[in-house]
């Protein structure tokens, strides 16, 4: 975007990946606690932030690495994040070939 290299991911790019990421954890834990009636609580929030941006971060990473256009590097990266410990999960069993 804002970078001189039109092929390299700079940091407005990377910026973007990571807040979509914890964006993507806000909205699963909105979900979670409107489906489970439960209180609204800043540390769980946060922990399914942290743990969604992580995820985020390697969704948009396998993205990247497979030659992914801009936009579906963000959205598997805001899909990842939403699914939080289910797209580690995957990730996983994908890389790994096993079990947890």
């Amino acid at each position: 975007m804002f970078d001189k290299d039109p092929n390299g991911f700079g940091l407005v790019q990377w910026l973007m990946l990571l807040f979509i990421s914890a964006w993507g954890g806000a909205v699963r834990y909105i979900i979670d606690i409107r489906k489970n009636n439960m209180a609204w609580s800043w540390i769980n929030a946060l922990m399914q932030v942290v743990v969604s941006g992580f995820a985020g971060l390697l969704g948009g990473l396998g993205a990247i690495e497979s030659g992914a256009s801009m936009y579906m590097i963000m959205i598997s990266s805001g899909i990842s994040g939403a699914m939080g410990t289910m797209a580690l999960d995957f990730f996983w069993l994908k890389y790994t070939g096993g079990k947890k």
